[in-house]
């Protein structure tokens, strides 16, 4: 467990990052880590839910434990996609590494906003994220898709925020 955060998950069954925004990504003891300063969504159904609604949780990260030899094999652990803007208004995709995308979010130029959370019913540990990014000029509500091989994923969080 995080010594920070009361609460560790190693699912998403009660919780969701759709519409949650990532700030700050970085690489930790082979983990890939967002944290979220507004937090992420815990459904009605969880336990740890008293208000019987969707509630938003207090400042929370996510951790993606990575497969280890997955590099030697594929030459990558987390890949991104991003539909950048160009100068003549067209959109291209190009294909950032997992250090261009953590360096830009923290750079402050944008954040991450998840969307969906895909999960390979085949193999579990392929993470297909879909969301975008919110910045100014190229960078002004992009789409980017995130492909994560974790054999592991642990959410953290503290408090329910009621409203």
């Amino acid at each position: 467990m995080n010594d920070n955060f009361i609460h560790c998950e190693d699912n998403n069954t009660h919780l969701t990052l759709h519409d949650c925004i990532a700030e700050k990504v970085y690489l930790r003891d082979g983990k890939l880590i967002f944290e979220f300063p507004d937090g992420f969504e815990i459904l009605p159904e969880h336990p740890d839910n008293p208000y019987n609604k969707l509630m938003v949780t207090d400042a929370a990260k996510v951790e993606f434990t990575l497969i280890d030899d997955y590099k030697s094999v594929c030459g990558v652990q987390a890949r991104v996609f991003v539909q950048e803007r160009e100068k003549n208004r067209k959109r291209t995709v190009k294909c950032w590494d997992a250090d261009l995308f953590i360096k830009t979010i923290n750079s402050r130029k944008c954040a991450y906003e998840f969307i969906y959370h895909y999960l390979d019913t085949q193999n579990p540990s392929n993470n297909l994220i879909y969301g975008y990014l919110h910045g100014e000029g190229k960078y002004s509500f992009c789409e980017c898709w995130l492909e994560i091989y974790a054999k592991k994923v642990n959410y953290y969080w503290n408090n329910i925020i009621p409203y």
